[in-house]
């Protein structure tokens, strides 16, 4: 039990599950998808997708390198078959790396030196395992079934997913049905937001979460990006 998201679920019986809808919304009979949760936590979001009536989840491949998250993530999604949960963080490559946790939301996990967490009094720091992102595109994609089958992609970092997203290739973005990604506002290379925004683009669908579900076009996106606010903004991509 943390500050924010135990409280929260326990008080609503979800964790952003209108999250969960605007994603269902975009997904059709028919077709089968696999579930690719990048900083899956407790496993709160998955849990929600994959138990969802009508919808026919091969499985899903999680991500969450906390330890204490990653246990609960573990008891949260053992009724589902197909999972395959990684007690690691995805980044452009392979390797370890330090990652920031803080006490009071079970959310304030980053690999961002300086992330703007709110638990910024009680944070704590740990070396942890990374998994290169083409790596797991790769995964996701030998897992699928079939020609019928697409891919779901979530990714909450708190300040890599730019990292994260610019790594994967075509390839796995062309079998990805719906993203809903959590966009940093944080310095990033020339590269990684022009391979970024090449991903959006792709994309014919893109509406900001948190602001009434809006239209936004690739250069508000890229804006935003460049500001370096250190805001994070909630982008749904769909095809």
């Amino acid at each position: 039990m943390d500050h924010v998201i135990g409280p929260r679920t326990l008080a609503f019986g979800h964790w952003h599950d209108e999250h969960c809808a605007l994603i269902r919304a975009c997904l059709q009979p028919g077709y089968t998808y696999r579930l690719v949760d990048v900083g899956a936590n407790a496993g709160l979001i998955s849990r929600q997708l994959l138990a969802t009536p009508g919808l026919h989840f091969e499985g899903a491949d999680c991500f969450e390198p906390d330890p204490h998250n990653f246990s609960l993530l573990q008891a949260n999604l053992a009724p589902f078959a197909g999972v395959r949960l990684h007690a690691a963080a995805v980044s452009d490559i392979d390797g370890r790396a330090e990652l920031f946790r803080g006490a009071r939301n079970a959310g304030d996990v980053s690999l961002t030196p300086g992330a703007k967490l709110r638990s910024v009094d009680d944070l704590r720091s740990m070396a942890v395992p990374l998994v290169a992102a083409a790596r797991v595109a790769q995964d996701a994609l030998q897992s699928l079934l079939g020609e019928q089958s697409r891919l779901v992609w979530k990714s909450d970092t708190q300040g890599h997913d730019l990292k994260i997203v610019a790594a994967m290739p075509d390839t796995f973005w062309q079998r990805v049905t719906i993203a809903l990604i959590e966009v940093p506002s944080v310095a990033a290379s020339a590269t990684e937001i022009s391979r970024f925004m090449a991903v959006v683009g792709s994309f014919p669908v893109r509406r900001s979460i948190k602001f009434a579900q809006q239209d936004v076009s690739p250069e508000y996106v890229r804006k935003f990006i460049e500001r370096g606010s250190g805001r994070e903004l909630d982008l749904l991509l769909a095809r």
